[in-house]
């Protein structure tokens, strides 16, 4: 068994820490359906025009659904909201994708 380590020598963080990497991930912040600054009338209930979902978060949003289901809703004739790319990652407006919902319920 190896000599104690004197504790003046040890990472504040924990003999696992040096060892651990911690993941970057991309996220972007998905905003409440309702704004402080939302107008009660017209559009209520509705999301802001400006909130944008990755594509982990459009997965999530379709029951944790795979990448190919995400594709391949990019290539069939089902309307689905084609996304903007920003710096190489694909984002979906929130509206988009309510839209999208409501006219495929409106057709089953």
């Amino acid at each position: 068994m190896p000599p104690p380590i004197p504790p003046q020598q040890q990472s504040p963080y924990g003999p696992a820490a040096s060892r651990r990497r911690k993941s970057f991930k991309w996220q972007v912040e998905v905003a409440s359906t309702r704004s402080p600054h939302h107008r009660q009338g017209d559009r209520a209930g509705e999301p802001d025009d400006d909130v944008y979902l990755s594509s982990s978060q459009v997965r999530r949003r379709y029951a944790n659904a795979s990448r190919m289901w995400l594709h391949r809703r990019l290539r069939d004739d089902s309307g689905f909201p084609s996304p903007i790319v920003v710096a190489g990652r694909k984002l979906w407006n929130l509206r988009d994708l309510i839209a999208w919902e409501r006219q495929a319920a409106a057709s089953a």
